[in-house]
């Protein structure tokens, strides 16, 4: 009985230890050995009690003894087996245990640094390069000495917008790259119009972010400042101090050279660059790479002249001539090939544009009219390039240009708390704008039509399942901001809108919550969702059309009391301001009404009343201008905009409490009022006092039905709150990604947000976000040679 009972008990142990380690080969080697002596046991005891003599035989202990040991032996085994396995797998455990928590905390610290989403750039600028136009470069002494040399220090090259800085830069981080395997290459692309790339943080957040991703032990050196940080994103302590420098120098694991190129420097903050290259004495050597419109006047520099380029972009357009069958070995393609030569003055972009439209001639004839009246800078190869282009279109694709590029230079539409990015349309924007244009009929291909009529200065992005467009270079986006200050007769007629394009975008935003069956839908959604969801299932177009409609009724029609032409473009804007002082008359305009509440209060969004608040105090403004001079019209439509504004804000003081809430903060120009002078601080009166007439104003009444509707529902998911979700956090979302709390706007509008997200291999912000940004001060484009760009 006792051997019985130890076999089943060894059977029972040990099939468990086999379920336990099937992927443990030493525990497997020892139980099998282990069930070998268990049948050598069972065999020798069938053969013992079979046997007629094994009386003979001795003791049953004499027979069986050596195998009992050896069966102990083999349980010890695999007891040991067992064990060590256990130790192995919790230490693999807890190996993995500490993974994922370093890989949480480099998530966390990446959603800190909100590094700005400069991969996209960097692929972007390297498509544009030439192979052989930048060998003169790398092989430039001076470029040669700072690659080579094993000290800290930096190298300036510049050159002005157009002659290949961004090019070259992105090309230098795939050279850098490939040369140097075991050196750590950073970068960064400033952006004047781009809140997210145009500061000292930025940059310096941007190039840790890379760092650590390059570099996971640097992670212990960031979670110090981490700690010292009081914010949910990297602020001043990134700025101030120098956070990158003591990384470098307490990380044990970077030993080779640190390579950083940051490209358009003279778009970031002051002093980022002498901040950055005062001597630096570390190990690891690191050595600063700076592109510049100018030549900084600073010391412990090298800098190289991009303008130095011209035999090279001769070498350029010699290619271009030979691939061209009429020009090649031709006395004309000799011709092309000098005057582009020195009328690019260094400009590569200029270059490649010229020989495009040359390529594109039809006759040698109308190759030596190009060649007779070649445009003196960038600004004019895209008017002459628009002019070319027209002439080919229909009269339909020429109402379909002039708002595609409407809409396209979207830079002064949104405000800047929803402004990331300077240029690019989304598909969704551009198929409604096709759709208006087309009488509310969808086109057929919206893209290709947008890649037709904009070509060769647009450019059409796949993002995902949709589209984006962008400029063929940033001075095509700044001529385009900026062409509504050139004389008309300057101007291609696609362009001509851009003189009065708040009215034309207003008008089309006005058809949106009218006609179009699509912001009838989004309502219809809105209204029947729950409170706390309606804010994330906001369209993007409802952003792009409200506000579109805010700045029609901005639109400074005072301004035509001063010009020569007052009288026959008041004739032109009749139409349109006549429309739209009659939608705020009807009825139709409780859509918009009805979905900006629904949205806002929701989100609790005190931007509602700002926005209404400072078209009271634009009004205001107008009044001291003598309209009589521009006829009734202007009269009237003024009172129209006075009488609903002023009705709407007393709507949302009376169904809200954000007039408390905002009489108690200073509001700024820059960030809700567009005007002149930035951060100019005015004050509004938020008043209760009900407006006259409000009560018989059936769009007004119809206006506070709506007001209160939305405020009851508010104040019952306040009653319903969990005590736990203080009332501030009713305009704010959480990334499901990082747990960053924000403003859902934020979340749902800042780029470099999801970027910084996206990075760490999650999918689940589903947040669709575009780019947009603000242009510079209006800048004379006849007379700049570079066209007026900040950026290359």
């Amino acid at each position: 009985m006792f051997v019985v009972d130890k076999i089943a008990r060894c059977i029972q142990r040990y099939q468990d230890f086999e379920k336990m380690f099937q992927s443990h080969q030493g525990v497997r080697q020892a139980i099998g050995a282990l069930w070998l002596e268990l049948v050598r046991l069972c065999t020798k005891v069938m053969e013992y009690h079979s046997s007629r003599f094994r009386y003979l035989l001795g003791s049953f202990d004499r027979v069986f003894g050596d195998i009992l040991t050896s069966i102990d032996a083999r349980c010890a085994e695999a007891d040991h087996a067992a064990a060590a396995a256990h130790m192995k797998e919790a230490k693999e455990i807890r190996e993995r245990f500490l993974q994922e928590a370093h890989e949480q905390d480099i998530h966390r610290l990446r959603a800190w640094l909100a590094p700005a989403s400069v991969d996209e750039d960097l692929e972007r600028y390297r498509a544009e390069y030439l192979p052989g136009s930048l060998d003169w470069v790398i092989q430039n002494p001076q470029f040669t000495a700072w690659e080579q040399s094993t000290s800290s220090d930096s190298l300036l090259i510049f050159g002005p917008p157009g002659s290949g800085k961004s090019t070259l830069a992105a090309h230098l981080v795939h050279h850098l790259r490939d040369a140097h395997p075991d050196s750590t290459v950073l970068y960064f692309f400033c952006d004047y119009n781009d809140s997210s790339k145009n500061t000292s943080l930025s940059v310096r957040s941007t190039l840790l972010a890379q760092l650590l991703r390059s570099n996971h032990a640097v992670a212990n050196q960031l979670s110090d400042i981490y700690r010292r940080s009081d914010g949910l994103k990297a602020n001043s302590i990134i700025d101030d101090s120098d956070a990158l420098r003591e990384i470098i120098n307490d990380c044990e694991s970077l030993r080779e050279r640190i390579f950083i190129i940051v490209d358009a420097e003279d778009e970031c903050g002051k002093g980022f660059l002498a901040s950055s290259i005062e001597p630096w004495v570390s190990d690891p050597p690191v050595k600063w790479l700076f592109t510049s419109r100018s030549d900084y006047s600073i010391t412990n520099k090298v800098s190289v002249d991009l303008t130095l380029s011209t035999p090279f972009i001769r070498e350029y357009t010699e290619r271009r001539v030979h691939k061209i069958p009429h020009l090649a070995d031709s006395d004309l393609g000799t011709s092309v090939v000098s005057r582009v030569t020195e009328g690019a003055e260094g400009l590569w972009l200029y270059a490649r544009l010229m020989m495009d439209e040359i390529a594109n001639a039809p006759s040698r004839e109308l190759v030596d009219q190009y060649l007779q009246s070649l445009p003196r800078d960038l600004a004019g190869v895209y008017t002459r390039i628009m002019q070319t282009r027209e002439m080919q279109m229909t009269e339909d694709e020429r109402q379909f240009a002039g708002h595609l590029f409407l809409w396209l230079d979207i830079s002064n539409v949104l405000p800047g708390f929803l402004s990331c990015e300077y240029d690019r349309l989304p598909y969704c924007i551009l198929e409604l704008v096709f759709r208006y244009v087309n009488k509310g009929n969808p086109v057929f291909d919206a893209v290709a039509l947008a890649r037709k009529l904009g070509a060769p200065l647009i450019q059409v992005h796949k993002q995902g399942s949709t589209y984006e467009l962008d400029f063929l270079h940033r001075s095509a986006y700044q001529y385009l901001a900026e062409s509504h200050w050139l004389p008309l007769e300057e101007l291609p007629l696609i362009l001509h809108p851009q003189k009065r394009k708040s009215l034309h975008r207003g008008i089309l935003a006005m058809w949106y919550f009218t006609d179009c069956s699509d912001s009838l839908e989004d309502l219809q959604t809105l209204r029947e969702e729950t409170f706390y969801s309606r804010w994330h299932l906001t369209s993007e177009r409802h952003f792009e059309m409200h506000y579109g409609l805010l700045k029609a009724f901005k639109y400074p029609l005072s301004r035509l009391i001063s010009t020569d032409e007052s009288e026959p473009t008041f004739k032109q804007i009749l139409p349109m301001i006549r429309q739209l002082g009659e939608f705020l008359e009807s009825e139709k305009c409780l859509l918009w009404v009805e979905s900006a509440t629904l949205i806002n209060y929701s989100g609790d969004f005190p931007e509602l009343l700002r926005n209404v608040q400072s078209m009271i105090q634009e009004d205001t403004g107008h009044e001291c201008y003598n309209f009589e001079c521009c006829g009734v019209e202007i009269q009237k439509f003024r009172q129209q905009c006075r009488i609903f504004f002023h009705n709407w804000a007393y709507v949302i003081l009376q169904t809200t409490d954000w007039g408390n809430r905002l009489n108690k903060m200073p509001l700024t120009r820059h960030h809700h009022v567009e005007a002149e002078k930035n951060d100019e601080v005015f004050s509004i009166s938020l008043t209760f006092e009900k407006p006259q007439g409000f009560d018989e104003n059936k769009i007004a009444t119809a206006m506070l039905r709506i007001g209160e509707a939305s405020s009851a529902t508010f104040q019952n998911a306040l009653s319903t709150m969990p005590s736990d979700r203080p009332r501030h956090l009713m305009g704010l979302g959480v990334c499901h990604m990082c747990g960053l709390v924000a403003s859902r706007t934020t979340l749902m509008h800042q780029k470099r947000h999801a970027y910084s997200c996206a990075a760490a291999g999650s999918n689940q912000l589903k947040a669709t976000i575009h780019r947009r940004a603000k242009p510079r001060e209006p800048s004379d484009l006849r007379n700049d040679k570079s066209g007026s760009s900040h950026k290359d």
